[in-house]
């Protein structure tokens, strides 16, 4: 499904599309309200949305999108911006920041919505961290033990989970479409019930070498993890000033009514099915 639809010679946002923006905003302006029935509606239609985007892309891969939905179950959402995916072997749960789930930022001044293929990729990186928890028996277990466990096995675990990942993104490049429209949005203001007032929206008609291009671009960074972590680079560290860093600037180029407290780690999550 594309994130454009084409209404009389005019482009305009599809449902999904709106739904994440204005889902974006309101984590942000009261996250709490995410619990109200209509609003968990909303968030299982945009997770289903999202997830029916997928199963093109795990088409004949060794592992199936069914066996990471079986896994996992739940998604926890959160704002938390040192995350963008995670495995927590403590709680056996998925975590995956809202914002995320809908947006990338980017290297100029407008934020593009979260491809299929990315969105996949960062499954299957999780799900290959389950695995490597459950062949060692680390599932379930203490804080105290996961900081002795990680101490001696995290390189390995994000090395594994880094390849496997790259290896999948490779095959993606096959099977994305001959062309496609997508969008770049960026925000200025916003209705005090969440609709984008002062916004551009430009929309990209993309060939495949183009989007092929932009899996590239992803392989790239996460080849350059693994060569951070190569050097003996402090994954933890880095991976969440990442993720801070990428977040951040999510609030810049949209607008988003919340001012984070770097230092803070607990943020709120909200549980949906998978």
């Amino acid at each position: 499904m594309s994130p454009i639809v084409e209404k009389a010679g005019r482009f305009y946002l599809n449902e999904t599309e709106k739904t994440g923006l204005y889902l974006t905003w309101l984590s942000c302006n009261d996250f709490g309200a995410l619990r109200k029935i209509e609003n968990q509606v909303l968030l299982k239609k945009a997770w289903a949305n999202i997830k029916g985007r997928l199963p093109h892309y795990f088409k004949n891969h060794v592992i199936s999108l069914d066996s990471i939905v079986k896994t996992f179950k739940k998604i926890n959402l959160t704002i938390n911006p040192k995350i963008d995916c995670a495995y927590d072997p403590e709680k056996d749960m998925l975590i995956y920041n809202l914002w995320s789930l809908f947006f990338s930022s980017t290297n100029d001044e407008f934020a593009t919505p979260k491809p299929p293929w990315q969105i996949a990729g960062l499954l299957i990186h999780e799900y290959d961290h389950y695995l490597f928890f459950r062949k060692s028996a680390m599932i379930g277990k203490t804080e105290k033990e996961y900081e002795e466990f990680n101490r001696e096995h995290l390189n390995e675990l994000e090395k594994r989970a880094y390849s496997n990942q790259i290896a999948f993104l490779e095959k993606c490049k096959k099977k994305v479409p001959s062309k496609a429209l997508t969008y770049k949005i960026r925000i200025r203001k916003w209705s005090p019930d969440g609709k984008p007032i002062d916004h551009e929206i430009p929309v990209i008609p993309m060939a495949k070498k183009g989007i092929i291009n932009q899996i590239n671009q992803v392989i790239l960074q996460y080849r350059n993890v693994l060569r951070k972590i190569e050097v003996g680079k402090g994954y933890d560290d880095f991976s969440r000033e990442d993720s801070m860093k990428s977040h951040l600037k999510i609030i810049d180029l949209l607008s988003l009514p919340i001012k984070l407290d770097p230092s803070k780690d607990n943020y709120p999550r909200i549980e949906i099915t998978m």
